[in-house]
């Protein structure tokens, strides 16, 4: 029998001795336990006839030379070696204390918008207000060193980016995998690129804890179709190893494509998965349409106040003549909103606005000879001061249904508080006092003709019962409540 060779601790990682004349004869040096040439940076055996040939056959060119010179050339290629070496462990420790720093930089970026190259921005007003604010500590000039090296350039912050951005997605891939049930909630729309773009949510229990998470903001490059939308969807959950099977129910925004008995999203990809799914409508869609849908009796108000919008903010003579009229009569304003029909707060926003600066718009339109009756109809402007005000109802309760955590309970209950709210609105029209109309009262208050107003109040009232009729509702599919999905099912 053979006895094993031991290997000695001293040894290099091939098991054999390292000797010192090799790194004279043939340029090579102990690195990490192995043997390594500093001509080429290529690892050798630890053998001397292996050593010998590496530098004999890779290194012909030195190998030929006298031995003064090759002695000097193999000096000069060590030295060098040695203080690359010394500079990358440099440059690494520096990489490791600055990069909690860096990813600091990247979220502060980020968080305001700001695009990646500010952080030279940055670094250089850092170091000019070093030289004040820390104009008596001794160790200035190190401090100032110290802001200098930071690694912030435009490309670190990006790699930073990226970096982060992989490990969120591993750890949420991570915590998927341990999940047997979920539900994802999906909203398509169009960008200002005219680019359809799907998000994506998942919705899981964590440790007891309630998590929403973005899995992915999808680009759709053709159609909108049911089919597109869930290859697109199949897709992105394949590369990220996510399992659709997991996957118990869905919420959409109630669109066709979305929900269609035969080619909506909700069906084929129940088909796909071969297992029934909860379907759920989004409550903030509901209410969202609910408003649209109820309001229809005012919306002759609407038309003319983005038609008055549009006069004086399409135009840009218009609109700087405008900024101008609001600075002169020292505004808190600059100028008026736009009307997104998309977004879900700014009908409100664009007539509390309109109302605000409705005295400058008066005297801006004369000057232009623009004639809108409706600006000194009363009853005109009785619908707007009460669509004013209640919109602005309206955006509080989506401002409360709006955010991540919310738990079906305390969206349901903030559902029926305002049905009940809506019930105290009718009571204040009825009796007069406007409690509940800021606007609309002080209108009231501030017109000429108020005696004869009270005839005109039954207009809003009559709508806002209609409101009432409309008010958005929580309507169960199911005797149960589903706490795992984004939707709602109540037990009524």
């Amino acid at each position: 029998m053979f006895k094993k060779l031991k290997l000695n601790p001293e040894k290099s990682g091939s098991g054999r001795l390292f000797h010192e004349q090799w790194t004279v004869d043939f340029g090579v040096i102990q690195n990490n336990n192995k043997v390594l040439c500093c001509l080429c940076n290529e690892t050798v055996v630890s053998r001397s006839f292996n050593v010998k040939r590496h530098f004999e056959t890779v290194h012909n060119n030195i190998f030929s030379l006298s031995a003064e010179e090759k002695l000097e050339l193999i000096s000069q290629k060590r030295n060098f070696f040695e203080v690359n070496q010394t500079n990358l462990k440099w440059r690494s420790n520096k990489i490791i204390i600055y990069q909690p720093l860096v990813f600091l930089c990247r979220i502060a970026l980020r968080s305001i918008g700001k695009p990646l190259s500010d952080g030279e921005y940055l670094k250089e007003v850092f170091v000019k207000a070093s030289n004040i604010l820390f104009h008596d500590f001794t160790n200035k000039n190190e401090i100032i060193k110290r802001i200098n090296d930071l690694p912030v350039s435009r490309n670190t912050v990006k790699d930073r980016i990226i970096c982060m951005s992989n490990d969120v997605t591993d750890q949420l891939q991570t915590d998927l995998a341990s999940e047997n049930y979920f539900s994802i909630c999906l909203d398509e729309s169009t960008d200002v690129t005219s680019q359809a773009r799907l998000a994506v949510f998942v919705r899981f229990s964590s440790v007891n804890i309630m998590r929403e998470e973005l899995i992915k903001l999808m680009t759709i490059s053709t159609k909108t179709t049911g089919q597109d939308i869930m290859n697109v969807v199949l897709k992105e959950f394949t590369n990220l190893k996510i399992n659709i099977n997991n996957i118990v129910s869905i919420t959409t925004d109630g669109a066709p494509n979305m929900v269609g008995k035969h080619n909506g999203f909700v069906q084929l990809f129940s088909k796909e998965i071969s297992h029934p799914l909860i379907s759920f409508h989004c409550l903030i869609h509901q209410e969202a349409l609910c408003a649209k849908d109820s309001l229809k009796s005012l919306q002759n108000v609407m038309e003319v106040v983005t038609k008055v919008v549009n006069f004086i903010t399409y135009r840009a003579l218009n609109n700087r003549q405008l900024t101008k009229l609001l600075d002169e009569v020292e505004s808190q304003y600059a100028g008026l909103l736009m009307y997104n029909s998309v977004r879900w707060l700014s009908r409100g926003q664009v007539l509390h606005r309109f109302v605000e600066l409705l005295e400058e718009i008066r005297l801006f339109l004369f000057e232009k000879s623009q004639d809108y009756p409706e600006l000194t109809d009363l009853n005109w402007l009785n619908d707007l001061m009460f669509f004013t005000d209640f919109t602005t109802m309206y955006n509080e309760l989506n401002k409360k249904l709006q955010g991540p955590g919310h738990i079906v309970l305390t969206m349901f209950e903030n559902i029926k508080g305002f049905e009940k709210k809506i019930e105290i609105y009718c009571k204040d029209l009825k009796n007069e006092k406007f409690k509940y109309f800021p606007h609309l009262k002080n209108h009231l208050n501030n017109s000429l003709h108020f005696a004869d107003s009270q005839t005109d109040i039954k207009y809003p009232r009559g709508t806002l019962k209609l409101c009432l009729q409309a008010a958005p509702r929580v309507r169960p599919e199911a005797k149960s409540v589903e706490l795992v999905g984004f939707g709602t099912l109540i037990d009524e």
